[in-house]
């Protein structure tokens, strides 16, 4: 991503000038986040969150996302399931939907797979089609939560103000 790599270039050298720079280490850490590189945005939000004073809403609140989505990216990710980019319009989403359950619905698949494993890649495809095409569990996705795990919906007052 351009964007980032050019965000990235001018927050370090920002950084290397200043290192207790906030707006440094925060533009660097979603400059991080655009790269998927969710570790290295929590360290920058976490520096920043310190020098901060621990009391700035909103590094907290992208601190959280950078974690949750962190946790995501070692989970499901409905979008490769289905092959397509996180940007993907609902009718893209349902094209793809479409295209790999022709491919790997169990009463039309032909290949080599046990019969069980077909009917697992049946119900993953499912589980993301089901999430990706309602906007609600979208963007719950989207914000780091998994809609179809348990352990995110046990605390109903978790998100906070939003």
């Amino acid at each position: 991503n351009k964007d980032a790599a050019n965000a990235m270039k001018w927050c370090t050298s920002t950084l290397s000038l200043d290192e207790s720079s906030v707006d440094g280490l925060v533009g660097r850490g979603m400059a991080h986040m655009l790269n998927d590189d969710f570790e290295e945005a929590i360290r920058d939000f976490t520096n920043a969150q310190e020098l901060a004073g621990g009391q700035d809403r909103k590094i907290h609140e992208k601190l959280t996302k950078a974690q949750k989505l962190l946790k995501q990216s070692q989970q499901k990710d409905y979008y490769k399931i289905l092959g397509v980019p996180r940007s993907a319009t609902p009718r893209e989403i349902k094209k793809a939907f479409r295209k790999l359950a022709l491919q790997w619905h169990p009463d039309t698949y032909r290949g080599d797979l046990a019969p069980e494993q077909v009917e697992k890649k049946m119900a993953g495809l499912n589980e993301a089609y089901e999430v990706l095409s309602d906007p609600e569990l979208r963007e719950r996705f989207d914000n780091g939560d998994d809609p179809n795990d348990p352990q995110a919906q046990q605390n109903p007052f978790g998100q906070g103000f939003g």
